[in-house]
């Protein structure tokens, strides 16, 4: 087992994770930054990064070669029972509206891959270890122990530790709730949840600038979607709240709106060819009651 200190530990190398490990080395920090994953690594999304998080990205020195190969996106298509809405640019309504987004659809892949790059760039280290615990403050800093790559024990101490491990993270269960609440109680005050599935596809014949969504009656109280990539892809899925056997209602779910033909995405995916098997991923849609700061330690993103 070996130890080191450092000024700031990251545990979570996704895009808050790696916000945060930027952040810190460009104000001087001595920063490790720890994911159990290799990086790319793909991560079941919809892939839209959204105009606020582009110039994020960009302030935060991500590579404009990440950027390029995916075009902006100029607008979006809305599905419905009740009729079809194109939000263009050539529309008062998008002109008013996307005139100055950047919104893109880039691959997690891709888009996270580029966040850690800009990291170890401002000067944060990236290692590979699957963290398994933080230790309670102890005055003058925390320590976090894990398995390295090489599946070898290590323990690493700083005077903090950011958290930014994602959906289901617990490496700090002493913040769960507000302050004096229960574990217990503060997952029941939790706000709603969903579920979602996508899959990517080529050959697909959906517009190539717009995102499409799709809120037929079949699919509510969730969405459809089906996102452009370059190449005549798509990233297509479909989203529906937690419910009593809701793993099994989505992939049904799923299924039909790549595959059925009175599919509000039927005309788009016809002659398309699905790549790999589909993923599903857990909701959080809304922030959880629980406290995101204490001594020595920071939650960030969604853990």
């Amino acid at each position: 087992m070996t130890a080191e200190r450092w000024d700031v530990i990251v545990v979570g190398a996704g895009p808050a994770g790696s916000a945060a490990a930027t952040t810190l080395a460009r104000a001087g920090r001595r920063v490790l930054l720890l994911d159990r994953a290799a990086f790319p690594r793909d991560k079941p999304c919809g892939d839209l990064i959204g105009a606020r998080a582009m110039t994020a990205a960009r302030r935060l020195g991500i590579a404009e070669d990440d950027l390029t190969p995916y075009d902006r996106l100029r607008g979006a298509v809305v599905v419905a029972d009740g009729g079809d809405v194109d939000l263009a640019p050539r529309s008062a309504l998008g002109r008013g509206v996307l005139s100055r987004s950047d919104a893109r659809v880039i691959p997690r892949t891709v888009f996270d891959a580029a966040m850690v790059r800009a990291a170890t760039r401002a000067g944060a280290e990236l290692r590979r270890v699957n963290v398994r615990a933080v230790s309670p403050w102890d005055g003058s800093g925390r320590s976090v122990t894990g398995k390295a790559a090489g599946e070898d024990a290590v323990t690493l101490s700083a005077a903090a530790v950011v958290i930014a491990g994602g959906y289901g993270c617990r490496l700090a269960p002493e913040l769960d709730g507000p302050a004096g609440a229960s574990n217990e109680t503060a997952r029941s005050a939790g706000p709603p949840r969903g579920i979602a599935m996508r899959g990517y596809f080529t050959g697909v014949s959906a517009p190539t600038d717009r995102i499409a969504f799709c809120l037929n009656e079949w699919v509510l109280p969730g969405y459809g979607w089906v996102f452009p990539l370059p190449g005549g892809g798509a990233n297509v899925g479909v989203g529906t709240l937690t419910e009593g056997g809701a793993d099994e209602h989505l992939h049904a779910l799923y299924e039909r709106f790549v595959g059925d033909p009175a599919s509000p995405a039927a005309a788009w995916l016809g002659g398309a060819t699905p790549e790999g098997s589909p993923r599903t991923w857990p909701l959080d849609l809304g922030p959880r009651p629980r406290r995101l700061i204490g001594d020595g330690l920071l939650l960030a993103g969604e853990s």
